[in-house]
């Protein structure tokens, strides 16, 4: 497609790294040379217009206040999925709980319920290759690149190269499943 004259290419990724960690090198290497367009995390206030807009169509009025759904846009640091776990969680728990209103403490409860959640679902899709990295890291605590890739290559049959690997952590640490250093 690349090479076809009147095809023009529009990729769109949340996670550009992970499109093209899997892409052959040569594949990759004509990709690189083009033209991006990044979007920067959601601002507070572009995060409480989308929140608003969830509020009015999925709650009945008064069951959170806007002060609330700043507090939840500010908490959840530009991630609109963030954001949008953290009030369904909050619901849910309010109506859990048998009370008519969301109240901070239930919206407290809801940061790290999400986060958990989000952080599972990440740790879900990860693939076999990158599972085995990752519970070679947690095992370890902390491990130097080289160490890692030689129990990597110890680990499992048929090992992806150094330049995957490196793909593979940056994927992780995006997703905040590692801290690299």
């Amino acid at each position: 497609l690349y090479r076809i004259p009147s095809i023009t290419m529009l990729l769109i990724a949340n996670k550009e790294h992970e499109v093209f960690a899997e892409l052959y090198d040569r594949v990759r290497s004509r990709l690189n040379n083009c033209a991006r367009i990044r979007f920067d995390p959601y601002s507070t206030a572009e995060l409480t217009g989308i929140l608003g807009d969830r509020v009015d169509w999925g709650l009945e009025p008064g069951v959170v206040t806007d002060e609330q759904v700043r507090f939840i846009a500010d908490a959840a640091a530009g991630d609109a999925r963030n954001a949008i776990g953290i009030l369904r969680n909050a619901a849910k728990n309010s109506q859990k709980s048998g009370v008519d209103t969301i109240t901070m403490g239930l919206i407290r409860e809801a940061v790290p319920e999400t986060r958990n959640e989000i952080r599972q679902a990440d740790l879900d899709r990860l693939t076999r290759y990158q599972r085995t990295l990752y519970e070679l890291i947690e095992t370890a605590g902390e491990i130097s690149p080289g160490d890692l890739f030689k129990r990597y290559e110890a680990e499992v049959a048929n090992p992806k190269s150094r330049r995957t690997v490196r793909n593979y952590l940056a994927k992780m640490g995006h997703y905040n499943l590692i801290e690299a250093d």
